[in-house]
């Protein structure tokens, strides 16, 4: 993060970070270079702005038509729901 400042994924229902039973939060996630943050498409999130330097990121969108793990279909995204907000 020495190459720019502010930056990040601000989420606008606020998040529970994994493992806590904390009330939701608004909170801005910022990774480290080669890290990453995952969360379920339908939550409202945004860039927070940077307000020095040059940042770059990558998208990655998701989309699963097989499960052959076995595990009930929606698994990957159920687990990931418990970490925001109902709408």
């Amino acid at each position: 993060r020495d190459q720019y400042e502010g930056g990040g994924t601000s989420f606008v229902d606020g998040i529970r970070l994994q493992g806590s039973e904390d009330e939701f939060e608004s909170s801005v996630l910022n990774a480290d270079a080669g890290g990453v943050v995952c969360f379920p498409g339908k939550v409202r999130h945004g860039g927070s702005r940077i307000s020095k330097g040059l940042r770059y990121i990558i998208p990655l969108f998701c989309y699963l038509h097989e499960n052959a793990s076995g595990n009930p279909k929606g698994y990957i995204t159920n687990s990931l729901e418990k970490l925001v907000p109902e709408s």
